[in-house]
């Protein structure tokens, strides 16, 4: 099996291209999405802190 030089430099141009728009565009998604559910997960918390917080209001009085 020979490979030439030719053919690994575009193989190597290919894979270049591969993990540039990898590292441009999918990172972006899914450092958005990771926001997203960073943020849900708050809101859920702090909604089941206040009502956990409401119970014992409740049950004190």
């Amino acid at each position: 099996m020979s490979v030439t030089v030719e053919e690994l430099d575009k193989k190597i141009a290919v894979l270049s291209t591969v993990v540039d728009r990898i590292e441009n565009n999918h990172l972006e998604h899914i450092k958005k999405d990771i926001d997203k559910l960073d943020f849900r997960i708050w809101a859920i918390l702090t909604g089941v802190i206040i009502q956990l917080t409401a119970t014992v209001v409740t049950l004190v009085l």
